[in-house]
């Protein structure tokens, strides 16, 4: 699977996760209803929420496992390649250093006329 697709598939999980938290949290409660303590009838929506977060994780974990698998087929690093940003002592960059001494530049001005 591309890197675009797997995210597509956590964007939707997401997705599903935050619409499934407002299918869950909507509530009819009346009067009868809390002193029944009736499930189905205080979250009507229930059904459709855990609907909702099983299809979000079904396309989690395939995205993971997609992912997973990309990174185990990708080359290692050699080990002579620095990595400069995890080295304790990075390399700083070369600059030139001359031990001779740069004559400042003269101009020279014509006699005016």
């Amino acid at each position: 699977m591309k890197f675009k697709s797997e995210l597509i598939l956590l964007v939707i999980a997401i997705t599903l996760f935050a619409v499934a938290t407002v299918c869950y949290s909507h509530s009819n409660n009346t009067p009868t209803d809390i002193a029944t303590l009736n499930l189905t009838s205080t979250h009507p929506y229930r059904s459709i929420a855990v609907v909702f977060v099983g299809i979000g994780a079904i396309s989690m974990v395939t995205a993971s496992i997609s992912y997973s698998k990309k990174t185990k087929d990708l080359p290692p690093i050699a080990p002579d390649t620095p990595c400069e940003f995890l080295s304790p002592n990075p390399t700083k960059p070369k600059t030139q250093t001359s031990t001779q001494k740069i004559a400042p530049k003269t101009t020279t001005s014509s006699p005016s006329l």
